[in-house]
């Protein structure tokens, strides 16, 4: 699924870039439009051509055009990059993925210049094209790569020393976020220059999330779940499943605890529908009782039947928890707030 949705994007990034960029046939055109101009050469500048109505939307649009060139480039080469990571944990890596992206091809293009104007009379339209220098753009992606690594290699290194297990872990998530703002760095720059293999990164999403169990396997976990019904056992079983999943052993007498506490709000009967709204609370509790990491989410379902509606809310309940508990484990500090 996470495949075709990539490729279909692919193809419609691929399709309106050629919309934009499509010249028109006329001779008398300036030879930048038409594509034949040699004052911008492909070896020194990557051009992007728009058009509009305004001398605005001309120039958005050749802006556009050029982003398009570096998003097509860049997801295309960040697919195998996603598939290197856990199965439950792809689609979300997918959304980091893609807004690491959406960030470097933001800051490439502050670069960009709009270098040549130009106003079709007989079309009304107008034409404007947006040029970035291929020295200069991965003069700032190098150095930003640079530090990047830095800062990665320092959070690496911090993680190795610490003490407390669940902060080590959070620290390489710190790190991992850092690593694939740096593979989205690279793989721009791949699109200007090949880079010699192994340059990339230094540390894969594999490398990183094994470090990650291997610093969580002797960390032990209970879950106390304060639900209604049978609800309180699908919870604990989901959680469970979740923190195991990072190697964290499962033990009744864990010295972390994770709290789980769902308050559904009195069922309210509208215009012939059922209204539920609860309030999902999940914190990190220390030995010591205190909370090293909080948070809370909003539920809400409606249903034509009571009973689909709590169902419905319960369902809901039960896919925040899978998909929550590795960010608030990630997210732990050695900042304590007293439970109340």
């Amino acid at each position: 699924m996470l495949k075709t949705s990539i490729y279909t994007l692919l193809a419609l990034m691929v399709l309106m870039a050629g919309c934009a960029a499509k010249p028109p046939p006329e001779s008398s055109y300036p030879a930048w439009i038409t594509g034949q101009s040699t004052e911008y050469p492909a070896s020194i500048y990557v051009k992007g051509r728009g058009s509009g109505t305004t001398p605005a939307m001309a120039a958005q649009s050749a802006r556009t055009e050029l982003a398009s060139f570096f998003e097509v480039q860049i997801l295309a080469r960040m697919e195998s990059h996603i598939a290197e990571t856990m199965d439950n944990d792809r689609y979300q890596q997918a959304q980091q993925h893609h807004t690491h992206i959406n960030t470097t091809v933001g800051q490439i293009l502050e670069g960009t210049e709009i270098s040549q104007r130009w106003y079709s009379e007989e079309e009304g339209t107008h034409y404007a094209l947006a040029t970035l220098h291929r020295g200069n753009t991965l003069l700032n992606l190098d150095q930003r790569r640079d530090q990047l690594g830095q800062e990665t290699a320092l959070l690496v290194d911090q993680a190795r020393q610490h003490a407390n297990a669940l902060r080590a872990a959070s620290l390489l998530e710190e790190a991992r976020q850092q690593q694939q703002h740096l593979l989205a760095l690279g793989q721009t720059r791949q699109t200007l220059e090949p880079l010699p293999a192994g340059q990339l990164s230094r540390y894969s999403q594999t490398e990183l999330q094994q470090m990650q169990r291997e610093r969580l396997q002797d960390v032990t976990f209970t879950v106390n779940a304060d639900t209604p019904g049978d609800l309180q056992r699908q919870v604990t079983d989901t959680a469970s499943a979740a923190l195991s999943s990072w190697g964290i052993l499962m033990d009744p007498e864990g010295e972390y605890t994770l709290r789980i506490v769902y308050r559904p709000e009195p069922l309210q009967f509208r215009e012939q529908w059922y209204w539920l709204r609860a309030r999902l609370e999940m914190a990190i509790l220390e030995p010591t009782g205190e909370v090293s990491a909080q948070q809370s989410y909003e539920v809400r379902e409606s249903s034509r039947s009571e009973t689909t509606a709590r169902q419905r809310a319960e369902a809901l309940v039960l896919q925040k928890v899978r998909q929550e508990v590795a960010a608030l484990l990630f997210n732990t500090s050695t900042a304590s707030t007293p439970v109340e």
